[in-house]
């Protein structure tokens, strides 16, 4: 079934099959468009996992928060605004919007290099009473790192640390890496002892 065909990565024998349903006039369940979109939720397929999401709305099943999330991780790069949108639906439709949510969306806008839109994801997070893992200020800290902002990065290390998130090697690596090539080398020299010392690996 579906699952066979999401291990084996086969996502356009599932829009095949889909349509055939549509065909026969089957309306297919929300459980099996779940499976659907978890099988297309990757870089690249973003608009097929959105339009599963629009199928179920068309025989009035209410997409759950996971359908979203899965369609949110697949928008990478150019599909951050999609993302983002997506997010702000969740919002409207009562959904709970969860970390996985925002690591998400932070995740689109890290690989568009968008480190304004991942900082406000940061902060809207925060206004919703949540307290995101490491993988969510990872990436906003690389998405404020390809925008060569190195004291943003500093920030959301230091924001880390006040919302008791123990940060990794790589929440330092990527602020170590962005102050050495700004020529803060005695900051840079601070974080690596503050890696040593946390024995980070």
């Amino acid at each position: 079934g579906v699952s066979a065909c999401k291990q084996a990565n086969k996502w356009k024998v599932i829009v095949e099959l889909l349509n055939f349903m549509s065909l026969i006039e089957l309306a297919p369940d929300a459980l099996l468009h779940d499976a659907s979109i978890a099988a297309v939720a990757r870089p690249g397929l973003w608009r097929v996992a959105a339009h599963f999401v629009s199928c179920l709305r068309t025989h009035a099943a209410v997409p759950d928060a996971s359908s979203r999330n899965s369609v949110i991780s697949a928008c990478k790069g150019r599909a951050w605004e999609s993302a983002l949108n997506l997010l702000g639906e969740m919002s409207g439709a009562d959904l709970p919007r969860s970390v996985v949510s925002f690591n998400a969306a932070i995740g689109a806008c890290q690989n568009g290099g968008l480190w304004q839109q991942a900082k406000c994801l940061l902060g809207r997070a925060a206004a919703a009473g949540l307290v995101l893992d490491v993988v969510g200020f990872n990436s906003a800290s690389r998405a404020c790192e390809k925008g060569d902002l190195w004291p943003a990065t500093l920030d959301i290390l230091h924001t880390m640390r006040s919302a008791v998130q123990a940060p990794d090697a790589s929440s330092y690596t990527v602020v170590v890496a962005t102050t050495g090539e700004f020529g803060d080398w005695f900051l840079a020299l601070h974080l690596l002892s503050d890696m040593l010392r946390l024995a980070l690996p």
